[in-house]
């Protein structure tokens, strides 16, 4: 099977020959698999209002793997009703975005938006020693509020709000956490089900009016790399198995029904 066809294109190809009852294990679970029930995907996603790909979904519920990240974290937020940790990186379309809202603000309103972050911050952020756009562009993942999907200071939010789309914010499901990092699993964009992660303090630039600004965004994984890229070698030996069988199956019927024309030809 060609290397290049997509998880997406795998796992449906799957579905197909599961459908087909060509896959025992699509309704048997196999001994020495971890598998999440769509049930608890559902619960998932009522308890904490977040949503897996159905790729995602359908992998864990139907094929099954050995225990990993994803299967320790989903269980231990289910059995002990742990909110999960989610992580939001700004884009890089959204960091311009903010910086050009920021430049367009007079002295007055500027003023006016640092006292507010002042304020927010618990005095994280110091006027005297800090540039308010640089503290709203590496800490403003900060006061996104997930469940609202909304920032809880005026400025941030209204930027958000009246330029929103989904490629603005990259939220993420913390599967792991050291003390130099952590990985998860993107929730939303075009890389959805894609892997992602952080390292602690590192941070990407933007430059605005000839001058450079970090920003909250940093991904420690390749974002190429799909969450389920690792089994692609174990779904595809399957599908290839299907296939085969099933066209067994059709010769054997070909077979079966000459050999009953035979026989009625003869009567």
């Amino acid at each position: 099977m060609n290397k290049n066809k997509s998880i997406e294109f795998l796992i449906e190809a799957h579905k197909s020959c599961a459908r087909d009852a060509l896959l025992s294990h699509s309704t048997d679970r196999i001994e020495n698999r971890i598998y999440i029930g769509e049930e608890d995907f559902d619960l998932f996603s009522k308890k904490y209002n977040i949503k897996f790909p159905d790729e995602i979904v359908y992998f864990y519920s139907q094929i099954g793997c050995q225990e990993n990240d994803f299967t320790r974290q989903i269980k231990h937020n289910l059995e002990m009703d742990i909110k999960p940790q989610i992580l939001i990186h700004f884009s890089e379309n959204f960091a311009q975005l903010i910086c050009a809202e920021y430049f367009k603000l007079n002295d007055a309103q500027r003023a006016s938006l640092s006292i507010e972050i002042e304020q927010l911050s618990n005095g994280g952020f110091q006027a005297q020693t800090q540039e308010a756009i640089q503290y709203i562009l590496t800490e403003g993942p900060l006061f996104y509020e997930f469940d609202e999907d909304c920032f809880s200071f005026t400025f941030l939010n209204t930027v958000y709000k009246e330029n929103y789309h989904d490629s603005l914010l990259i939220k993420s499901l913390v599967l792991w956490t050291h003390c130099g990092g952590c990985g998860s699993i993107i929730l939303n964009t075009n890389k959805k089900g894609f892997n992602s992660g952080e390292m602690f303090g590192h941070f990407l630039e933007i430059e605005n009016q000839g001058k450079k600004y970090e920003y909250g965004s940093n991904y420690w994984i390749n974002l190429e790399e799909h969450h389920l890229e690792e089994y692609r070698d174990y779904i595809e030996k399957q599908v290839i198995q299907s296939q085969e069988l099933k066209k067994q199956q059709r010769t054997k019927y070909q077979i079966a029904i000459a050999s009953i024309r035979r026989l009625l030809h003869l009567n």
